[in-house]
């Protein structure tokens, strides 16, 4: 859980709208949850940079964002308003329209950044 009332899930889809159905799915079964984002197996979900990366590369907000408004949620939610009731906002933020065919995540690999020393390049007059 990346943060309260949130939950990420990797998959590989198998047909267009799967990511959508697993989304309503977790939704019914947790009544505290909030946000959903769904991710394709490349994508690290514990690391929420990768997560990140994947929004804000492969989501459409028309296309890949759908909330359900006004059910029943966590009364521990301070934003319910009245108590318990919230929305639910669920993100498809994976390849369109499969990740075969989508760029791959691109990364520095590690040696490198191990070698990069960030003081060679900041100014000594501080």
């Amino acid at each position: 859980m990346p943060a309260p009332f949130t939950l990420i899930i990797s998959m590989k889809k198998k047909y267009e709208g799967q990511a959508r159905l697993a989304m309503l799915s977790a939704f019914n079964a947790d009544l505290y949850l909030k946000h959903a984002i769904v991710v394709d197996p490349d994508i690290d979900i514990n690391n929420l940079q990768h997560v990140l990366w994947a929004i804000a590369t492969r989501v459409q907000a028309e296309r890949d964002i759908f909330i359900v408004p006004r059910v029943r949620g966590s009364s521990l939610d301070p934003s319910a308003e009245p108590v318990g009731v919230t929305d639910k906002m669920g993100i498809d933020a994976t390849a369109k329209p499969n990740l075969d065919q989508f760029a791959p995540i691109n990364q520095v690999p590690r040696e490198v950044m191990e070698r990069i020393k960030l003081e060679d390049y900041l100014e000594k007059d501080f």
